[in-house]
C-alpha cells in the first residue's frame, strides 16, 4: 500500500513539474517573439502580439487611480476614458 501511494505522489510531483514548465514556456516564447518584433521594429507584429483594448483598460485604469490617489474620492464606474473625462470637468469647474 506504502508502494502504491508513493508512486501516485512521484506522478503528482513529475506532472505538476511539466505543467509548469509548459505554463511557463509558452509565456517566454511568446514574450521572446514579442521581443524580437520590437527589435526589428516590426509595428504590425507587435500590433499582432499585444491586446490593445486590454491595455488601453489598464493604462486608464492607472491614470484615473493616480489622479484620484492625492484627493481619495472614488473612481469613476466606467473605465472606458469618458467617465473620467466627465469626472475632470466637474471637478475642475
Amino acid at each position: 500500500m506504502e508502494l502504491k501511494s508513493t508512486r501516485w505522489l512521484l506522478w503528482t510531483v513529475v506532472f505538476s513539474v511539466v505543467l509548469i514548465v509548459v505554463y511557463v514556456g509558452s509565456a517566454v516564447v511568446s514574450l521572446t517573439g514579442l521581443i524580437e518584433a520590437v527589435r526589428a521594429a516590426d509595428g504590425a507584429a507587435v500590433l499582432a502580439r499585444t491586446d490593445i483594448q486590454l491595455v488601453r483598460h489598464s493604462l486608464v485604469g492607472q491614470i484615473v487611480g493616480a489622479y484620484l490617489a492625492p484627493s481619495r474620492a472614488k473612481a469613476p464606474r466606467k473605465t472606458d476614458g469618458t467617465a473620467f473625462g466627465e469626472y475632470i470637468r466637474r471637478d475642475r469647474s
